[in-house]
Formats: structure tokens, C-alpha cells, sequence
């Protein structure tokens, strides 16, 4: 027996189906993310460049959303265990830099390509994920122009190169969610620096594991570099002294490595100090003097 359906049920039917197809997004997950997919969201996005950059490590701070090439997909990281989602416990690598624009925001955006070192890491896909520059952390930081400035302020003190990817160290655990809690983070540290007692300080720190320490003072300073009211150099000096003596690195050997946060961070502002003490380990926010 044939069925025979009518001209409204065929519309609704393919309306439907254009609907699932087309219109909502397609939904997937697993045990680290969940994957939504929009042409919305992609048809928002116009390439202005993308371009190869060298090779670099970069820790990832403050985000569970990564995205595909094209913002087609998005991938949503499911808060983990113990230190917050997958994104934020492990070293990457980023080999690729796009400059989009945002055609409702009218507002030009930076993503760097992220990957896994390891073939076989399953919590990004193969092919890598596409992170804002705003929450992508590489070595670099500011760059060492700004923190010879930094220390020209401070009498006496040198950096000393080996330091300085320590503080980087430092400043990616302290805003990845592991924290300095975990007993591993520093064996990297210890392997270079043996017997010495390590010490670092960390002065405007608006993560969430420093957060509560963040006073008036600091904050007032911060707000006026945002609104460039105040140069990094006068910003830095401001917040230091407010913190610490300005001969602080004198006991120290006055040596120290410098890594603070670029402009485009979410991070901007924060300044992470490492410097090798002859007593015991240090570690200060920055708040307490």
C-alpha cells in the first residue's frame, strides 16, 4: 500500500533537515572536549594574513575554548581533575600566526596554531587547534628591551640568561592551574641549579591563584598603565617599590631572570622575578613585603 504525504508535511520535513544540517550546530565530544561546529561563527571571520613563524613553546593561560583553522569548530575543554582543563596543564608548540577580522566586532583578532610535541597526545586533534593571542604564552614575553629597562631601574642587578627561562617556567605554572603545589613543575630547575635554594617573585598577578592577593596600590597602577597614562618602565618602578626594597637582589648575587606579559595578554601587568637564594626557597606574591 503506497503512503502519500501531503505538500505541508514534505515542506516541514525539509525544513527540518535543513535546519539540522545547516542552521544548528553539530555537537560531538570526548573525554577532553566537547566539539561544536557553526557556520555562524566562521562566516563572522575574514583572513587578513596568516604566515609560518619560528618554531616556539607556548603554555596556554585563562581559556577552555580552542578553535579550528577556519572557527568552524570550536573546541569546549572540560575542567579536569585536579588543575582545570587540558589546555592549560602542558607545554605546546606554535609554528603558525592569522590576523582575523571579526565582521560584527569590526575588531582585528590574533590566533596562534597550537600543537602537541607528542603523536600520540589525544587532547588536541593531530592537526593542531587555533588559540588567541591573548591567552597564548611564549618565552619571549615582552622581550628583552623592556626587561633591561626593568633592571636599569633596579641598582646593581644583571640578568642572567640561564634565569630567564626559569621565570618563564615560573610564570607558566603559576597561571596554568598546576601551580607551585605540584612536586614536578620544577625539576627542570633543580636538574641546572643543583644544591641552590630558588626564589621568585610574583607582582601583579590577576590569575586566579594570585588573585586574592592583589591590593588598591596595585591595582590603581595597573588600571592607569591600561589606559597608557603611565609607560611600563614608571608602572614597574611604582609597583617594585611598593612591593620590595629596591636593593632586594643585592643578597641575592644580583642576578636575576625577567619575564613579564606583552601587551596582548590577559595577563599584562604581571611580572614574575627568578633569582637563586642561600638560604631557603623563596617564593612571594609580590603584596607582602
Amino acid at each position: 500500500m503506497k503512503k502519500h504525504f501531503s505538500l505541508g508535511t514534505i515542506i516541514a520535513i525539509c525544513v527540518i533537515a535543513f535546519t539540522y544540517f545547516y542552521l544548528q550546530d553539530n555537537v560531538s565530544a570526548n573525554s577532553y572536549y566537547s566539539v561544536s561546529n557553526s557556520r555562524q561563527r566562521r562566516n563572522k571571520y575574514k583572513l587578513i594574513w596568516s604566515k609560518k613563524i619560528k618554531p616556539s613553546e607556548v603554555y596556554i593561560t585563562g581559556t577552555d575554548k580552542a578553535y579550528s583553522k577556519n572557527m568552524f569548530t570550536m573546541y569546549d575543554y572540560k575542567p579536569g581533575a585536579d588543575y582545570g582543563n587540558e589546555l592549560l596543564q602542558n607545554s605546546f608548540i606554535t609554528t603558525d600566526k592569522e590576523k582575523l577580522y571579526n565582521k560584527v566586532e569590526r575588531k582585528f583578532y590574533y590566533f596562534y596554531k597550537v600543537t602537541s610535541p607528542f603523536k600520540r597526545y589525544k587532547a588536541i586533534p593531530s592537526d593542531g587547534v587555533w588559540i588567541r593571542d591573548k591567552w597564548a604564552m611564549l618565552p619571549e614575553g615582552m622581550g628583552m628591551n623592556a626587561y633591561n629597562k626593568m633592571v636599569s631601574i633596579l641598582p646593581g642587578v644583571k640578568i642572567n640568561n640561564e634565569f630567564q627561562s626559569f621565570a618563564y617556567l615560573v610564570a607558566a605554572i603559576n597561571s596554568s592551574g598546576i601551580g607551585i603545589a605540584d612536586s614536578d613543575w620544577n625539576d627542570p630547575i633543580f636538574e641546572k641549579i643543583g644544591n641552590h635554594k630558588m626564589g621568585f617573585d610574583i607582582i601583579s598577578d590577576t590569575s586566579g591563584r594570585w588573585r586574592k592577593y592583589d591590593d588598591k596600590f596595585t591595582k590603581a597602577m595597573r588600571n592607569k598603565l591600561y589606559n597608557n597614562q603611565i609607560t611600563f618602565d614608571e608602572y614597574f618602578k611604582a609597583v617594585f617599590t611598593h612591593s620590595f626594597d629596591i636593593n632586594r637582589y643585592k643578597k641575592y648575587g644580583n642576578e636575576i631572570g625577567i619575564y613579564a606579559d606583552p601587551k596582548s595578554s590577559s595577563l599584562y601587568g604581571r611580572i614574575v622575578i627568578f633569582f637563586l637564594t642561600r638560604d631557603e626557597n623563596s617564593f612571594n606574591n609580590g603584596y607582602n613585603k
